[in-house]
């Protein structure tokens, strides 16, 4: 029994890709932890705005009368309000 077939040597070319791949650096594990962050952060936002959403005061669906709208106003705008200053006398 020679050396080459106590190895099994077959041929140059394939002991020189092996020994390449031998030389070559390891491949580096991709970290899961920035994915991790990213999807906490977003789930930590999604549930501020949906808290915000509940918490928000209803919006007004009906109309605001006319009559209601004309005097009490203009009596409740801010002295310095400069959109009403020419009706606040």
């Amino acid at each position: 029994m020679q050396l080459a077939d106590s190895l099994e040597f077959d041929g140059p070319a394939r002991a020189l890709a092996r020994a390449r791949a031998y030389l070559e650096p390891p491949a580096r594990k991709r970290s899961i932890w920035p994915v991790l962050g990213a999807a906490a952060a977003f789930a930590a936002s999604a549930m501020l705005f949906a808290v915000a959403a509940i918490m928000a005061p209803p919006m007004t669906l009906t109309h605001i009368p006319a009559s209601e709208t004309s005097a009490e106003a203009v009596s409740a705008a801010p002295v310095g309000d400069p959109g009403l200053a020419g009706a606040v006398k």
